[in-house]
């Protein structure tokens, strides 16, 4: 007599993989790099919508989620060019997809938060 798995053995291990796959594809994305471009998108498009006029200046983002909450730090620097008026932004951008940006704080003007 032939022993062999049954199908549901096969489905259940199938299930299984399927869901370390799931949990662990979003954490290999940010660890690759892919979690630094999809929040330097982020930053493109918070900017171009809070501050509609304003340039990015420079950015420093992290290269990954440093803290585990699903979300990228970066530091942006904005300048209007009509009021020649600079800006630092502190934001925290979605590092799993097309979550978007939010301030972790308020506005940095003169080094003092507004």
């Amino acid at each position: 007599m032939k022993k062999a798995f049954t199908l549901i053995e096969v489905l259940v291990v199938v299930a299984i993989v399927g869901i370390l796959i799931a949990i662990t594809l979003p954490i290999f994305i940010v660890s690759c790099g892919r979690g630094k471009e999809l929040a330097t998108d982020g930053v493109t498009n918070y900017v171009t919508t809070m501050y509609p006029g304003w340039r990015i200046e420079g950015e420093q983002i992290m290269n990954r989620d440093t803290d585990g909450d699903g979300y990228i730090s970066a530091d942006v620097r904005i300048y209007n060019p009509e009021t020649k008026e600079s800006k630092m932004l502190a934001l925290s951008c979605y590092a799993y997809g097309s979550g978007g940006c939010k301030a972790r704080v308020g506005e940095l003007v003169n080094n003092k938060t507004v």
